[in-house]
């Protein structure tokens, strides 16, 4: 493929002809987008969440560099025992 011009024309601002209806015009300065109460409220909450979960996540973090971090050794063989039962069942 060989391209002749080093220049490219302009883009016309007119649709070309049979192009059918005209899509729906945009608001000046683009899009808009804007949420309910309850949508911000949500996201809020979820940043709330998300904050706790990271203050947790350290304060575990700091207990196991620390070595005390309880373990529940029963707890944790039963829920190793339910995966395998699981696992196996599949």
């Amino acid at each position: 493929m060989r391209i002749e011009s080093k220049t490219v024309p302009p883009i016309s601002s007119q649709q070309p002809r049979g192009a059918g209806t005209a899509a729906p015009a945009k608001p000046p300065g683009g899009d808009v987008v804007s949420i309910s109460s309850a949508a911000a409220g949500a996201a809020h909450s979820a940043d709330s969440s998300n904050a706790a979960v990271a203050n947790r996540i350290q304060e575990i973090r700091a207990q196991l560099a620390g070595g005390n971090y309880p373990i529940d050794l029963d707890r944790l063989a039963s829920h190793i025992v339910d995966d395998e039962t699981l696992r196996s069942s599949r």
